[in-house]
């Protein structure tokens, strides 16, 4: 019985998606939602970064790559910082192979193995000890969408393997360890990265 009611529901979202209008459903930035962050100069001269302000302060990895997939993601972009002690940080975004990257992606939790149509790439900020993830800051499945969460790819050239974007993401939790100099909350605005696959 729940493999049917389950069937007709994909059935009725599967409809659902298909007569809406692309444009009814998606906007390319979110309006009213995004900070100025023209007044907000944390630039970079590497020709290869991700920046951002991050919870009020410029924020700037110090490493970052690309990882482009054959399976059901399509693309890992991770900006990463070297934090302190020996302990890293990894803010990374994992787009699955149904997305569109001529839409706005809305942030949030996403299991990594199954594609969902709905335009939805999983985020989270985590923190590295010598392989071990010591603490993190992320969505869990029951965080509803926000809409204020984001990510926009503004250039991707396939041949050479280079993506551009820009995003905003504030994290609903936080699970770290007492010895990571981590903050209480964390909010990234005007972020944004040119990434390439290494």
């Amino acid at each position: 019985m729940k493999e049917q009611l389950y069937f007709l529901n994909m059935i009725l979202f599967s409809f659902l998606i298909s007569c809406c209008n692309d444009d009814d459903m998606m906007i390319k930035e979110p309006d009213g939602m995004v900070v100025d962050c023209s007044e907000m100069d944390c630039s970079t001269q590497e020709d290869f970064y991700g920046v951002g302000v991050m919870n009020g302060e410029c924020w700037e990895s110090d490493f970052n790559h690309l990882e482009i997939f054959d399976s059901s993601w399509k693309l890992m972009i991770t900006l990463g910082k070297e934090e302190s002690n020996g302990i890293d940080g990894r803010l990374f975004f994992i787009i699955n192979e149904l997305t569109s990257l001529s839409d706005t992606i809305w942030l949030g939790f996403s299991y990594s193995n199954v594609s969902t149509p709905n335009l939805i790439a999983s985020v989270g900020y985590t923190y590295l000890e010598d392989h071990s993830i010591v603490g993190d800051f992320d969505f869990s499945p029951d965080d509803e969408l926000t809409y204020n969460d984001f990510l926009i790819i503004d250039y991707f050239n396939q041949d050479t393997s280079i993506v551009e974007g820009h995003f905003q993401v504030r994290f609903p939790q936080r699970s770290v360890n007492h010895f990571v100099n981590a903050p209480d909350s964390m909010n990234i605005q005007c972020g944004r990265f040119r990434v390439s696959e290494y």
